[in-house]
């Protein structure tokens, strides 16, 4: 069985180390151990905006506040070829 006084203790302790590097050093490092989880990168998606709009394209990065860098495979509004950040708010 699991001790759950201990499992609690220790995400405690591996959170507060976090939180004290993201104070210590920004979040540059979390960032890129996210980055290098993200399975999506390199691959084309389908984004589904507000009022049904679709954006199709590259996934291609994180962005500094943690959107989703979409490069579009066609022109989309006026990015003109520029990536395009997706936030969860943006997603139907």
């Amino acid at each position: 069985p699991i001790d759950r006084n201990r499992l609690l203790s220790q995400l405690l302790i591996d959170l507060e180390q976090v939180l004290d590097e993201l104070g210590a050093e920004g979040p540059r490092r979390l960032r890129h151990a996210y980055t290098q989880a993200c399975a999506t990168l390199g691959k084309r998606v389908r984004v589904i905006l507000a009022q049904s709009r679709e954006l199709l394209g590259l996934a291609e990065g994180i962005g500094p506040d943690g959107a989703l860098l979409v490069r579009p495979s066609s022109a989309f509004d006026d990015t003109h070829g520029d990536a395009v950040e997706i936030r969860a708010a943006d997603v139907m």
